[in-house]
């Protein structure tokens, strides 16, 4: 009930009305121990607290519904209040807990079945990639969320264009045209498979000169490109697999070859890709065309 008043004062386009109105649900849930109700409402308080600009308190609140979601295994309102907190983050200036924020958004949304999800996630940690040194990434992954939202007959909302605009004017400073051509041409046809999975690894971003930043990163950074990865004929055949999520034991049958014959090739793999993990190994693939 009090979340229903809440809602329906959102709706009349009042959002401190909301926002107190919310806060006042969020008080009785507490008292009532419905913890489904305290998160929604904890997320809904936190976004309006953003709106008005209070971001440390808004954080605060995120966070603390985030949790209980987490706990309370609810996977789309989750993905949501998550999304919400990398906007936060953004506007706080720490854009590494943002981009990592959104990967797992990403991460989420491709579970969910939810391509434009992929798209957003890219949008709201555009920002934060450019601050991290990583302009190329920036302009290969905004050309893959270019080309979903085109796919879905999705435009990007009037409120998030001049953002990604300006970062996509601080690569093209950076990277020069052609450069910025280039990873516009190769993000253009990435796969939603292959853009989450780059997401994934733009979720722990060191910087420029990382394992997995782009030749043109490194340029920017100036830093000397990655070395070849001397991969074997047998190694980029497990590879493409690999990229397309399938198992050791798949991989096996698929290439008629024993399942620790296959182990082997994919601890391979990953030690000369520098990846800790398959789905690194993936977007690093997916990078390099290696597949």
């Amino acid at each position: 009930m009090f979340s229903n008043i809440a809602f329906v004062t959102q709706q009349r386009g009042d959002a401190a009305a909301a926002e107190h109105a919310y806060g006042e649900a969020l008080a009785h849930y507490r008292l009532a121990g419905d913890a489904d109700q305290i998160a929604f409402s904890l997320c809904a308080v936190g976004r309006f607290t953003a709106e008005r600009g209070a971001h440390p308190q808004a954080q605060r609140l995120l966070e603390e519904g985030i949790a209980l979601l987490r706990a309370r295994g609810s996977p789309y309102q989750l993905a949501y209040a998550l999304y919400q907190l990398g906007f936060v983050t953004r506007a706080r200036g720490d854009h590494e807990a943002t981009v990592t924020g959104f990967a797992e958004v990403a991460a989420m949304c491709r579970d969910l079945g939810d391509p434009l999800g992929y798209a957003q996630s890219v949008e709201g940690m555009a920002p934060s990639l450019v601050a991290l040194g990583f302009p190329a990434r920036v302009v290969r992954l905004l050309a893959a969320a270019d080309a979903i939202r085109r796919s879905l007959a999705s435009p990007i909302p009037p409120s998030e264009a001049p953002t990604v605009e300006q970062a996509l004017a601080s690569a093209f400073e950076t990277l020069g045209q052609d450069a910025f051509q280039a990873a516009w041409s190769a993000g253009s046809t990435l796969s939603p498979e292959q853009v989450v999975a780059e997401v994934l690894v733009a979720g722990t971003p060191a910087s420029a000169t990382g394992p997995h930043a782009t030749d043109a990163d490194r340029h920017a950074s100036g830093a000397e490109p990655a070395p070849g990865f001397a991969l074997t004929r047998r190694e980029r055949e497990i590879l493409a697999l690999l990229a397309q999520r399938y198992t050791d034991a798949e991989i096996a049958e698929r290439l008629y070859v024993s399942r620790k014959t296959t182990s082997n090739h994919v601890a391979n793999i990953l030690s000369k890709l520098g990846a800790v993990n398959r789905r690194e190994a993936a977007a690093v693939a997916a990078r390099h065309a290696l597949v």
